[in-house]
């Protein structure tokens, strides 16, 4: 029986406790610059397997191009991190009658990345999961330890430090 003291969604949460914000901000500055940081060494290191139209796209003007992906960073995570992790944990909780261990996050992590990236891995495995995958993992794990807003604002930062140096490294 699920009761308010058990919400299927107490493991989850919006914002980070107010003793961990301190935590949650310095983990997604961390967490933004390690992806940022990943995505340019993948970028770097598979320069010459890179679509002309994503070159053309990172190369092109900052404006209105970097607002565009911070959008569409928000956009996933409303979409693949609110609803569809928060659903899947739901479910496993409403399966198990209590909190699924951790590794249930993890395979929801996973498995929720992999729905949102497959096309790229089936395409280009090695380099979609460095590019792509693991950079999404992350995002659901700030979700998981430190809330929903901390992985948007990290997902969204990175684009604030990738973008620019992407467009430096791929010109």
């Amino acid at each position: 029986m699920i009761t308010a003291r058990t919400s299927l969604f107490v493991d989850l949460h919006l914002m980070p406790a107010a003793g961990r914000r301190a935590a949650a901000a310095v983990a997604a500055i961390a967490a933004a610059a390690v992806v940022a940081a990943i995505a340019v060494a993948a970028d770097t290191a598979f320069r010459s397997q890179l679509a002309a139209d994503y070159v053309a796209h990172y190369t092109s003007a900052l404006m209105p191009r970097m607002a565009f992906m911070v959008l569409t960073s928000a956009y996933e995570e409303v979409k693949w991190r609110l609803v569809l992790m928060t659903l899947l944990i739901a479910a496993t909780r409403l399966v198990l009658g209590r909190r699924p261990p951790d590794a249930a996050f993890i395979a929801v992590i996973a498995f929720v990345q992999f729905c949102n990236v497959a096309d790229g891995l089936a395409a280009a495995p090695v380099y979609a999961a460095f590019r792509f995958f693991l950079p999404g993992c992350v995002w659901g794990w700030l979700y998981w330890r430190h809330g929903w807003v901390t992985a948007l604002a990290a997902h969204a930062a990175c684009h604030l430090i990738m973008d620019p140096v992407l467009r430096i490294v791929l010109s």
